[in-house]
């Protein structure tokens, strides 16, 4: 981020009223930093109050015009953990407030706060209404399913269950592709052919309700997901499911210029008989990264008849 964000005249300028730290998290004076607000990817950039609490932070990679604005959005306060706590303050019905606010004290490692958020959200939402009391047992499910099953592949029943009426769009998106990957692993390692069938089915009608829920603005990345975990999958998987993987691959890869996504769309084309479109679409990938060996092999095997 040195090299085209941080030194970005945008960037510099949305920053110019910062006292701005670089500090080296393995080193002796780093590493109590990043443990005290659990920092657990890089870059990481934490905004700090005056006192030295935390307000607010940055994650991982991000170009200089979303970092900017991320930027201007803290220093306008919105969404910080000051706004957050103040806007709890002033309506203690405020849910959303106080998942918001969850959340952030969680990315800070404050799991006090955090449980102490939570629990305010179950005791004023007892019939889980709100998204955010529905959220919250959704998590509290997935974790008790993923923590019960000690090493083997979980049920994901109750996860299920737990999404049975929901509507919320993030919540039908995460649950049911974690549900499709659960069947999936279960199929891989079943010897019951008739078994590991049934679970292949089970995931893909999981994945049909993820899809269906995927916002557009997900589409690219997580349909790319989807179609390639069919594309893994298809040796068990009937024509039906093929051609829902080449669907879902050519939604995401529509106006993508990302090898990988088109990689994929190549691979359901293939799989769907349709090889000229599969090595058409491979070309593409060699002309975007001539050096990625990878591609080249892929259009030998789509040379060869299914």
């Amino acid at each position: 981020m040195d090299k085209d964000t941080f030194s970005n005249d945008a960037v510099v300028t949305a920053m110019q009223d910062m006292l701005v730290l670089s500090i080296d998290a393995e080193s002796e004076t780093g590493e109590p930093i990043a443990k005290r607000f659990a920092v657990r990817g890089y870059p990481a950039l934490l905004f700090l109050n005056s006192d030295g609490s935390p307000r607010d932070s940055i994650g991982g990679y991000m170009p200089a015009e979303p970092f900017k604005a991320e930027v201007e959005r803290i220093s306008r306060g919105e969404g910080t953990i000051n706004t957050l706590r103040a806007s709890v303050e002033a309506n203690p019905d405020d849910l959303d407030a106080r998942s918001a606010l969850a959340d952030k004290l969680g990315g800070f490692g404050d799991q006090a706060g955090r449980e102490a958020q939570l629990a305010e959200i179950a005791k004023r939402d007892p019939e889980a209404k709100h998204i955010a009391t529905r959220r919250l047992r959704f998590e509290r499910v997935r974790s008790e399913v993923l923590s019960s099953a000690q090493g083997e592949i979980p049920d994901p029943q109750p996860i299920v269950d737990c999404l049975v009426g929901e509507t919320d769009s993030q919540l039908l998106l995460g649950g049911h592709y974690l549900v499709s990957q659960i069947y999936m692993d279960s199929a891989k390692k079943s010897e019951d052919k008739a078994a590991a069938t049934d679970m292949r089915a089970k995931a893909i009608h999981s994945m049909r309700i993820a899809w269906k829920a995927c916002p557009d603005d997900q589409r690219e990345g997580f349909g790319n997901a989807l179609a390639w975990a069919l594309w893994e999958a298809r040796d068990g998987i009937d024509d039906k499911g093929k051609a829902f993987a080449l669907e879902i691959a050519m939604t995401a890869a529509k106006d993508s210029e990302d090898p990988n996504v088109l990689d994929t769309l190549a691979c359901c084309y293939f799989m769907n008989g349709q090889s000229e479109k599969a090595i058409a679409t491979i070309d593409r990938c060699i002309e975007l990264q001539p050096e990625n060996g990878d591609w080249k092999k892929r259009r030998a095997m789509f040379e060869t008849p299914n």
